[in-house]
């Protein structure tokens, strides 16, 4: 831990906070108590906590700032510098409140601290302006409550509104000037003046102002009242204050509460019943009490009626969904569960109304989204199969639908495709080919995930299910539609038939479809699919079966065995995929603007982590193309890049750090744009450093070599990266590839000062005297070594550290001169005319003569006269001859 402090408190020096950052980092991974007591370990991470704060300060990272010093205070609660910078923190963050707080037990502790004393009278001033902003709220919400100006009321209040949903600060000091009563008394008037209470119920600071200011059983009243025009009653504002009341409330009893809910879901007002699933999941969530009351007071039928009112809709279904799932299991009882589920589904299931039937398949499809092990349980023993299969073939549209859908499910497990065998398939075949959107595409999504495990594109049943995918992804489809057959590929990806398919002829087609879907911005339900399919056609299975493998640290061969063992197989037979077909598919997927539609599952913003790390493994797979490298450039693969390395998770970030190393090995970086160069800069150093792939570290040493031949910039730029210590690291790697990568990069930093004060370490000097020396067993890395002292020699700084060696270096330079191979004799022949100019005292010559290096020139001359070696070799061995002339 000591040792990465001592490292970061040297990048903070240097101003390299970002680096600093990660030294600190990687000293809290460590406790310390292998060499520091308790007490002193304690201490020590208090203090790296501090220095890390101090860091993101810098760095303008406030909320991670008050987290760190946080840490620290939980071990070191009067620690001066943590109260300091957290109340900085606070400050930056405009939470005034607990930044003078913080200051003032710091002050308790340490009254004379200037810095602390000058950003207390900061904060007053802050103080001052804020209580302005203040007054001003406080005068434009009294000016609305007297007017009789409807129009002008409105504008304030939307004002208003706005403003305390920026800034929580301003709205606690209203609620402290009687703001809530203000508003409450404005409540017949405008129903904004209810939002706005229903906003500040939700900040810590206001709820229990709010709490006293409103009158419960009138607020209740507005809930049940309904209103003429739904969502101008302010019943949704109400609900939402009343339901954080009760959580708000330990010990409160929810029933009242949860009945109002109830009666809510049924209401025709859309906002109230939004409020009503979210008021029904946080209430319920791990509330066994609560979760009975909402069953006991017709929860259920409840949610069950959402579904019904808008029964072509997936949103209501998926809302209820979402609600079973936090309700059910808190009811810990799975027996009860049972109970609660057949008593309701089974019935409907039975009937023969349409109504019925839509509603019992809705809950039975809601129940398995959210538990699908209580799901397939119910169809199983509660022989509801044939239920769904009579509604399935017989059913209105949307039951057919619905059916269809707890098909798709069923279809996720061995046990449930087992049960869907047969009869059930013959219906889904006839479903595939409905009229009706959500019946055929369930009907599609279904069938795939049954033929997905053996899939056979050629057979006749591969041929139906993706001419049955292929509807579902036409231009004319709906967007749920579209969804679906997005989920429908992505289950038969992984075979390299489809693969193939989907470049060619009609499939080329569903390409475009799928590449269109995600340029606009796809949509959350299926950018995951969109990119899980990207990152698939882009590489063989054999890859990623090798990438999953490496995960494990297992090789093929004891995978294998382990397949025999267990009588399985991931591996299918019969199929190849070679390389060639996968450059074939990356080439044809940039032509059709593939990577324009990676770059807008990058940038849109709402993907989830498995979207960014499937996309940023898509750009990996293309860059390993060397022929759509430029390609990827114009289509905007930079931007997208960046952002990956920038966040994300570990997995994107190497990825995407990868995949730049890539480009920038073979593109040219005089044609790029400065920032775009400097961009790329710190993530490949990272992955330098950090990375466990010999081809990662080798490709991004590469790319950086490349780079920095571009300016003087570029190479500050990497040592301010701390890419010295990363090209270091990576010399002592196993792999020869990487120690040639990175010797050449250190030597392209070269003149930078900061390069020659590493150089002039006695250490460092030797290791490279040895690189230069091995020029029998690695000659690329020995060339890079000796060229790297011929470039340095001219500094007489360097000449000193050669001189102080413990061997002789100049006796090494001359057998690097006898060494046969032309290009190490060139570099080592120019070193030793450096040094007759460099060496200390002008003492070169003379040591020269002592080693007989003259010896080595001359054979050097015999050997290749008219070699790039002779020119240094004749122009040393004049100035040993005229040294040697001289001592005569």
């Amino acid at each position: 831990m000591a040792a990465h402090k001592a490292r970061g408190n040297e990048l903070f020096a240097a101003g390299k906070f970002e680096e600093a950052c990660e030294a600190y980092a990687e000293a809290l991974k460590h406790d310390g108590s292998e060499d520091l007591g308790p007490e002193e370990a304690k201490s020590l991470r208090v203090t790296v906590l501090c220095n890390r704060a101090a860091c993101l300060l810098k760095l303008e990272r406030f909320k991670d700032c008050e987290k760190d010093c946080s840490d620290a205070l939980e071990s070191d609660a009067s620690n001066v510098k943590a109260l300091y910078r957290r109340a900085q923190a606070r400050a930056a963050l405009e939470n005034l409140e607990g930044a003078v707080l913080d200051l003032r037990r710091l002050l308790e502790a340490d009254s004379n601290n200037k810095p602390a004393q000058a950003l207390m009278l900061k904060l007053r001033q802050m103080a001052e302006n804020k209580g302005s902003a203040v007054s001003q709220a406080m005068e434009a919400l009294q000016t609305a409550a007297s007017t009789n100006d409807d129009g002008a009321r409105t504008a304030t209040l939307r004002k208003l509104l706005a403003s305390i949903m920026d800034d929580s600060q301003l709205a606690a000091s209203m609620a402290t000037r009687d703001a809530c009563t203000t508003l409450w008394a404005m409540r017949t008037k405008d129903a904004l003046a209810l939002k706005i209470l229903s906003k500040m119920a939700e900040i810590d600071a206001c709820w229990e102002f709010v709490l006293k200011a409103v009158d419960i059983d009138e607020a209740t009243r507005f809930i049940e009242t309904p209103a003429e025009t739904p969502g101008d009653s302010g019943a949704a504002a109400c609900l939402n204050m009343l339901w954080r009341f009760v959580k708000r409330q330990e010990g409160k009893d929810a029933t009242p509460t949860l009945k109002l809910v109830v009666s809510s879901l049924r209401a025709d007002d859309e906002a109230l019943r939004r409020v009503a699933v979210e008021a029904t999941v946080r209430l319920c969530a791990d509330d066994k009490d609560a979760s009975k009351a909402f069953f006991t007071h017709g929860g259920l039928e409840a949610l069950m009626s959402m579904i019904e009112r808008d029964h072509n809709r997936d949103e209501p279904l998926q809302q209820v969904s979402v609600v079973l799932g936090q309700v059910l299991p808190a009811l810990e009882d799975d027996k009860l569960i049972k109970e609660y589920a057949v008593a309701f589904c089974k019935p409907l299931l039975l009937a023969s109304g349409v109504h019925e039937q839509i509603r019992g398949a809705a809950a039975l499809d809601a129940i398995y989204y959210a538990n699908k092990d209580l799901g397939l349980a119910l169809v199983q023993e509660e022989d509801l199969l044939q239920p769904l299969a009579r509604i399935a073939r017989t059913g209105s549209s949307r039951a057919q639908a619905l059916a269809a859908d707890v098909f798709s499910h069923m279809a996720n497990s061995e046990a449930g495709r087992g049960l869907l065998a047969g009869d059930i398939t013959d219906i889904l075949k006839l479903l595939a080919t409905s009229d009706t959107g959500p019946v055929r595409s369930a009907a599609a999504v279904t069938l795939t995930k049954l033929n997905a495990i053996d899939f056979d594109a050629d057979s006749e049943n591969g041929v139906f299910v993706l001419s049955s995918v292929a509807s579902l992804l036409q231009e004319k489809s709906s967007l749920e539609e579209q969804a679906k057959g997005v989920e429908a590929v992505s289950f038969v990806i992984s075979d390299s038939q489809v693969k193939m398919m989907l470049i060619r002829g009609d499939g080329l087609k569903v390409m475009q479809r799928l590449i269109a879907l995600a340029e606009p911005g796809a949509k959350q339900s299926y950018a995951y699919g969109l990119a899980f399919i990207f990152e698939n056609i882009t590489m063989s299975e054999d890859d990623k079966r090798r990438e999953k493998l490496r995960e494990m640290e297992v090789t093929e061969e004891q995978w294998e065995q382990f397949e025999k063992l267990t009588k399985s197989q991931t591996k299918k037979s019969g199929q190849r995929d070679p390389p060639e077909q996968v450059a074939l598919r990356i080439e044809t997927f940039v032509k059709l603007n593939g990577i324009a539609a990676l770059r807008q599952l990058v940038l849109s913003g709402s993907g989830s982590d498995r979207v960014i790390e499937a996309a940023a493994r898509a750009f990996c797979n293309i860059a390993t193309v060397k022929e759509v490298r430029s390609a990827m450039i114009t289509q905007g693969a930079l931007r997208a890049l960046f952002k990956l390395t920038d966040g994300g998770t570990e997995k994107s970030r190497q990825f995407a750090a990868h995949a730049l190393g890539k480009i920038f090995v073979t593109t040219n970086p005089h044609m790029l744009k400065d920032e775009q160069l400097m961009d790329t800069i710190g993530p490949l150093v990272r992955q330098v450093r950090h990375n466990d792939s010999d081809l990662v570290v080798f490709e991004c040493c590469m790319a950086l070599t490349n780079i920095a031949t571009v300016s003087w910039e570029a190479k500050q730029k990497m040592i301010k990266s701390n890419a010295i210590p990363a090209f270091e690291f990576a010399q002592y790697s196993d792999n020869l590839m990487v120690r040639r990568a990175a010797t050449e990069a250190i030597n392209n930093l070269i003149p930078a000062d900061e390069i020659l004060e590493w150089f002039m370490r006695k250490d460092k000097m030797r290791l490279w005297i040895l690189f230069a020396q091995a020029y029998e067993e690695d000659k690329p890395t020995a060339c890079a070594a000796t060229g790297a002292l011929a470039n340095l020699t001219v500094d007489e700084r360097i000449a000193k550290t050669m001189a102080d060696q413990d061997e002789d270096a100049i006796a090494a330079l001359g057998a690097l001169v006898a060494s046969g191979d032309l290009d190490v004799m060139h570099r080592a022949a120019v070193c030793l005319l450096n040094l007759t100019e460099t060496w200390p005292e002008g003492k070169g010559p003379q040591r020269m003569l002592e080693a007989k290096v003259d010896i080595a020139l001359t054979a050097l001359l015999k050997l290749a006269p008219e070699s790039p070696a002779a020119g240094p070799a004749k122009e040393c061995l004049r100035v040993l001859l005229e040294a040697k002339q001289a001592s005569s």
